[in-house]
C-alpha cells in the first residue's frame, strides 16, 4: 500500500501547488469557478431534502427540512447562475472583519495609552490600517475578493509544499 501513497501524495500535492499557482495569477476566475461548484452542491443538497421531505409525506417530517430544501436550492440556482455573488459577499465579510478588527485595536491602544504602555502606538497604527483597509474594501470589493482568492492560492502552496514534505514520513 505504501507504494502507491508516496506518488499518490506527490501528485496531489503538486495539483494543491498547481491550484495554488491559479489561484493567485487568476484570482476572479477561481471564485467564479468555486462559485458555481458550491452553487451546484447547495442545489443538489436541496432537491435531496425537498425529496426527503416528499417521500416522507405521511410521516411526521419537520417543517424545516422542505424550507432547507427550498433555500439550498435557490441559492445554489442563484450562485451557479451570478457567480459574481459569492466573490462580493467574501469581500463584504472581509471587510466587515477588517473594519471590527481595526475598532478593537484602536480602543485596545487607547486603553494601553492609559496604562502607560509604551508600544501603544504600534497597535493604534495596525488598527488604523485595518480600518483604511475595510474602507477600501467596501468601496471597492473586487480588492476584498481578489484578496481573498490570493490568500487561498498562498494556503494551497503551503499545503502542497507540506503533502510533498510529508510523503517520506507515511507510515501506512
Amino acid at each position: 500500500m505504501r507504494k502507491l501513497t508516496k506518488p499518490f501524495m506527490l501528485i496531489v500535492g503538486g495539483l494543491m501547488i498547481l491550484l495554488g499557482i491559479i489561484s493567485i495569477f487568476n484570482p476572479l476566475s477561481v471564485l467564479s469557478a468555486f462559485s458555481i461548484y458550491m452553487g451546484f452542491a447547495l442545489f443538489v443538497t436541496g432537491i435531496l431534502y425537498i425529496y426527503s421531505y416528499i417521500r416522507n409525506y405521511y410521516k411526521e417530517r419537520p417543517s424545516w427540512v422542505l424550507s432547507q430544501g427550498l433555500i439550498d436550492t435557490l441559492f445554489g440556482i442563484l450562485l451557479m447562475f451570478n457567480n459574481n455573488i459569492l466573490a462580493l459577499s467574501v469581500a463584504y465579510l472581509i471587510a466587515l472583519w477588517a473594519f471590527v478588527t481595526g475598532v478593537l485595536r484602536i480602543s485596545s491602544a487607547l486603553e494601553l495609552k492609559k496604562s502607560n504602555y509604551s508600544n501603544w502606538g504600534v497597535l493604534f497604527t495596525m488598527g488604523l490600517i485595518s480600518l483604511v483597509f475595510s474602507i477600501l474594501v467596501f468601496t471597492h470589493p473586487i480588492i476584498g475578493a481578489g484578496l481573498a482568492a490570493f490568500s487561498l492560492g498562498v494556503m494551497f502552496i503551503v499545503l502542497g509544499i507540506g503533502t510533498i514534505a510529508q510523503c517520506d514520513t507515511i507510515i501506512w
